[in-house]
């Protein structure tokens, strides 16, 4: 047990570099020497190396877990903040909303004429009371009626004062309500804001210019392998859209397998504004012919590009007869086995050619081998 030890502790020294010159060579001698020594050395260089990559691993872990509580600390602190203003904006409201309330509450003083009144009814009641008492003679009745009359007259003429200053607002709201008429009378004319919503978006798109990268790459002689690419798109407000449409105004959904032709590009803006580009021109190259070879003794086999059209596959001999000729499906996997139509199976050089509905077309060599 202390022998395992003391190599332990050796092994880490020497990894470590904690040995002097003399024991360090002694210590490789022995590595060198024992294949069971030299084993537990390179045990102990991984350990250290785990130790190490764990201790790294920890303490990036523990900066994240830093850096996620000092942001939700940081969230917290500007959330209390906002609850504070708000709570501050709400109390100096709700202040404003009572010292409004209060001020409004002071019309109430207004039921002051109406205890004036009620004063001198009481009084003049009083003096038909004291009269009374005063007069005992019969003939002094007849002037109680006349002082009720009086006393009847007297809040009178204070209410016909008040009723004054009521018919000037009765006028003036007979005022506006004569504008009402050709305020509904214009909100029924709908073609009035729909051309100023199509002026506005004219205007919009007077200012607006489009501009664009295009790439044409040109398609093979007699095929359609023809591009257009469109990059770069500027001006306006994205998202953008392209169209494609060929030399007749034709909608071209796909930009690649085109043929040789002229081509116009129309760019379009998240406001529905516009810009085209003219007279865009894929032309036509001469290109080498694909040569495949395969041993269909081997097994091997042909397999056709895949392609989104229908067409016709067709190999020809040396001489320009039909060795082969089949029909195939677009987005299926099609193969030939090397055999003719004639259940025949011959080495050699072939031609074929790949015949799509559309009248594009792609030619390519052959060579079945033995």
């Amino acid at each position: 047990m202390k022998t395992e030890e003391q190599t332990y502790w050796q092994i880490q020294d020497f990894l470590k570099g904690r040995l002097d010159n003399n024991e360090r060579e002694a210590f490789q001698k022995l590595v060198e020497q024992d294949a069971g020594l030299a084993e537990e050395v390179e045990k102990h260089r991984l350990a250290n190396r785990l130790i190490i990559q764990n201790r790294l691993m920890a303490a990036q872990q523990t900066a994240i877990k830093t850096k996620a509580d000092y942001k939700r600390n940081l969230l917290h602190r500007k959330l209390y903040q906002f609850g504070a203003v708000l709570l501050i904006a709400v109390g100096s409201g709700s202040y404003l909303w009572y010292a409004n309330s209060g001020t409004i509450s002071e019309p109430i003083a207004l039921q002051k004429p109406s205890t004036t009144i009620m004063e001198a009814k009481q009084e003049a009641t009083s003096t038909v009371m004291e009269k009374r008492e005063t007069n005992v003679d019969r003939p002094a009745i007849s002037q109680v009626p006349k002082q009720k009359s009086i006393s009847k007259e007297f809040p009178t003429q204070p209410l016909e004062e008040q009723t004054v200053p009521k018919e000037e607002p009765i006028a003036q709201v007979s005022e506006p309500t004569a504008t009402v008429v050709p305020v509904e009378t214009k909100s029924l004319e709908l073609p009035v804001p729909h051309k100023e919503v199509t002026k506005a978006a004219e205007n919009a798109c007077s200012s607006t210019h489009l501009q664009a990268s295009v790439f044409a790459s040109p398609s093979c002689k007699g095929e359609h392998a023809g591009s257009i690419v469109v990059s770069r798109i500027k001006g306006g407000k994205s998202p953008y859209r392209t169209e494609i449409r060929s030399e007749k105004g034709i909608l071209i959904e796909e930009a690649n397998g085109l043929p040789k032709g002229i081509y116009t590009v129309v760019l379009f803006d998240d406001q529905h504004c516009s810009a085209r580009i003219d007279h865009v021109e894929v032309k036509e190259k001469m290109c080498e012919l694909e040569e495949k070879v395969f041993n269909p003794f081997l097994d091997e086999t042909f397999e056709l590009p895949n392609s989104s059209k229908n067409g016709t596959f067709v190999v020809y001999e040396k001489n320009g007869n039909v060795y082969y000729k089949k029909e195939f499906v677009a987005h299926e996997k099609e193969e030939w086995k090397g055999i003719s139509n004639n259940g025949e199976m011959e080495t050699g050089h072939f031609t074929y050619e790949l015949i799509y509905q559309d009248g594009s077309r792609k030619q390519g060599t052959l060579t079945i081998t033995r």
